[in-house]
């Protein structure tokens, strides 16, 4: 399997993709069956996908690629920006009051939704 080809479409999206990105650049959505079969992609959660490497994608691209319409607040902000060196234990996110709680139910990276 030429893998390459499939790489561009992730590099083009900073390492994550939606089902809809891949598609949507011409492939079928079962080439990424076959790619997690071959340890390239790993499921992030439904319909997110990550390719492999050795560069490690920050949580913030997760994030973001994740939950485009939350905002990273309280201390989260604050390590995001650089204006503390401590990391936070979860991410705190701001989010519209009628999203959906299930939405962020996700085992990385951890979230604190307000």
């Amino acid at each position: 399997m030429d893998c390459e080809k499939y790489k561009r479409v992730f590099d083009d999206n900073n390492g994550i993709i939606k089902l809809s990105d891949f598609t949507g650049a011409g492939y079928h959505n079962t080439v990424i069956d076959r790619l997690i079969r071959a340890g390239k992609v790993v499921k992030v959660r439904a319909g997110y996908y990550e390719w492999q490497s050795e560069d490690v994608i920050s949580e913030a691209v997760i994030i973001n690629k994740l939950y485009p319409d939350a905002i990273v607040c309280m201390d989260s902000a604050l390590y995001y920006y650089d204006y503390t060196e401590r990391t936070p234990g979860a991410w705190h996110l701001a989010v519209n009051k009628n999203s959906s709680k299930s939405r962020f139910k996700i085992d990385y990276p951890k979230l604190k939704v307000y």
